[in-house]
């Protein structure tokens, strides 16, 4: 299919849309309102399982660094090398295999999954979290495997200034200034962080500075708005990718712009990121091995939503360019089109069906296609379950495809791979009370992985044949802002479980079978009176591979009047765990500091 045929049927479809869409504002689906404004996850909501983490729930959480706020999330699992750099997994997924969607705007890193969570935003520039577990594809794209983050920035609410300064051990310190401002018609959202340490043992400093700004209007009913950030974090490396190197060194620096038009029924947005990574195999000679990656995305979606009698139904079209400028994986250029659609019908109220497909054209490959199915019935009006059918895919990074050392060799030819998904759930509700229980199967086919024969030291890159993996999900809530029950204000309670069966010869895999088995996840908001609020944390982790700890993290925070004081503790009993290879994690922190707002 060429790029002429391709956008003829894209604007077919789109026109058709239009002559026999009604002119109904929104519409009710189960308990969630759908209308083109909304989120981009937010018709997934309707029927499969989306976690939501509001900007109340991460004020509250004991944390440092942007990637803490995905610790103890169920199903997730944050593999940290050290403070800042993290990987992210969902349901079992490698860290090459989900994908970060902000504002709307996919974050490609067409390098290495590596960098999927090194984002220009900090902790206090999230508005909420929306978490899609399982596929994706029919609607963001590529790398929706295991699942899609979509973050929303912060909004405006009322005009603030905040300063929050605080101090942990290892003489690490931060401080963020922020300033919400409404100037005439205009929204103005400013934002500057710093972070520096240390470190909590030879060569784990770092230095993090980041600065973020969204401008935003709205006239009737057309919205207009610019989200930018910038992020230079520098960090020694010590053994990150390889124990026989402990000087290593990175400097990886982030851009991003992203800026939309909306109306009632079309959105268009605008997007471009830059990122730079440096890397050092000795800190202090330089000159001896250096790789530096230099890479810029840019992009444009439309996405059209309107009723018609068939449902809510939403076209949409992504078009994107990735560069690469490498002096180790060399230069190159990746240019895509993703079409998709969806549509939701509600049938008598009690059965919902969205259907949709993806297709995506890329200029190394043939065409993708990611169609899916999701259906849920009603019982009760607080009593539904669902079953969903999705297909995903992941095009391979320029890592996979042209990574050359001593003790990697990349592979060109390997090709995009592919899974399906499939998931069975049920979701209970009462006022205070959720529970949900899911099952599901992700079959992945042509699955790309560093692998290398038992006798050899040379990893490659291959297309390896199958891995199934098979899972479910238990998670509980209570909440209940009244604090009826001794103080108690919010309970989550979550267990999952993951395994893998491979079916390809006896290589082995370097990071397809090393995901999670089991995972018990605890906590608790507590208020005591209006002494203090307390939050506690707790979590279990088992993994594939053997390795298995259990982690208690915990935080106080009392206000007077427009300050609050907090004073948090990581790792409370000071447990001696690795997460990823041999590297050792962190101790006990202690974090202690104050938060102003006027």
């Amino acid at each position: 299919m060429n790029l002429k045929k391709f956008l003829l049927i894209y604007y077919q479809i789109f026109f058709y849309s239009v002559l026999f869409s009604q002119n109904i504002p929104e519409y009710k689906l189960d308990s969630i309102v759908v209308s083109p404004q909304t989120s981009y996850i937010n018709s997934f909501k309707v029927i499969r399982n989306v976690i939501e983490i509001s900007r109340d729930d991460i004020s509250k959480k004991p944390l440092l660094f942007f990637n803490d706020i995905f610790e103890n999330i169920s199903g997730i699992d944050i593999r940290k090398r050290g403070y800042l750099q993290a990987d992210l997994s969902i349901r079992g997924s490698t860290f090459d295999q989900n994908l970060i969607v902000i504002d709307g705007v996919p974050m490609y890193d067409s390098q290495t999954g590596h960098h999927l969570i090194d984002l220009p935003l900090s902790i206090e520039n999230i508005e909420k979290i929306e978490i899609l577990k399982g596929s994706g594809s029919r609607f963001f794209g590529a790398n929706a495997l295991g699942g899609v983050i979509n973050i929303i920035p912060s909004t405006l609410k009322s005009n603030t200034l905040s300063i929050k300064a605080s101090i942990a051990n290892n003489n690490s310190y931060f401080g963020t200034i922020s300033s919400n401002s409404k100037i005439g018609t205009t929204n103005h959202i400013i934002s500057l962080s710093g972070a520096q340490s240390d470190g909590y043992r030879y060569n784990t400093d770092f230095k993090n500075y980041l600065g973020f700004y969204k401008f935003s209007f709205t006239v009737d009913s057309l919205n207009f708005f610019i989200t930018s950030g910038f992020s230079d974090k520098k960090f020694g490396a010590n053994s990150f990718y390889s124990l026989y190197y402990p000087d290593q060194w990175e400097n990886t620096k982030s851009s991003m712009v992203i800026t939309g038009l909306s109306s009632k029924k079309i959105d268009v947005r605008l997007y471009w990121k830059k990122h730079n990574d440096e890397y050092l195999l000795f800190r202090n000679q330089p000159e001896k091995y250096k790789n530096n990656h230099l890479k810029n995305n840019y992009g444009l979606i439309t996405k059209y939503s309107n009723f018609t009698d068939f449902g809510f139904f939403t076209i949409g079209l992504e078009t994107g360019y990735d560069e690469i400028n490498s002096n180790n994986l060399g230069n190159h250029i990746r240019k895509r089109i993703n079409l998709f659609f969806d549509n939701n019908i509600n049938i008598n109220g009690n059965i919902i069906i969205s259907l949709g497909s993806g297709v995506s054209i890329y200029n190394d490959w043939k065409p993708e296609y990611s169609p899916g199915l999701d259906i849920s019935y009603k019982f009760f009006d607080n009593f539904i379950s669902y079953l969903a059918f999705n297909t995903s895919y992941r095009i391979p990074t320029f890592t996979e495809l042209y990574y050359s050392s001593p003790v990697n060799k990349a592979n060109s030819n390997i090709v995009p791979e592919r899974a399906r998904n499939y998931e069975l759930g049920l979701k209970y509700y009462l006022d205070l009370f959720k529970l949900n229980f899911t099952i599901f199967k992700r079959e992945g086919r042509n699955l790309i992985d560093w692998v290398k024969k038992l006798d050899s030291d040379i990893w490659e890159t291959k297309n390896i044949a199958q891995i199934d993996y098979y899972g479910l999900e238990f998670n509980f809530e209570y909440e209940d802002k009244n604090f009826k029950f001794f103080g108690v204000e919010k309970v989550l309670l979550s267990y999952n479980y993951i395994s893998s069966h491979k079916i390809y010869n006896e290589l082995e895999s370097k990071y397809l079978l090393d995901h999670l088995n089991h995972q018990f996840l605890f906590d608790i908001i507590h208020n005591f009176g209006s002494f203090f609020q307390t939050y506690f944390s707790f979590k279990y982790e088992e993994r594939n591979k053997g390795d298995k700890y259990s982690i208690v993290d915990i935080k106080s925070s009392k206000r007077i009047d427009y300050i609050d004081i907090f004073i948090s503790i990581q790792n409370v009993f000071n447990k001696n765990y690795v997460e990823i290879g041999n590297i050792p994690m962190p101790g006990r922190i202690v974090n202690s500091g104050f938060c102003v707002q006027l």
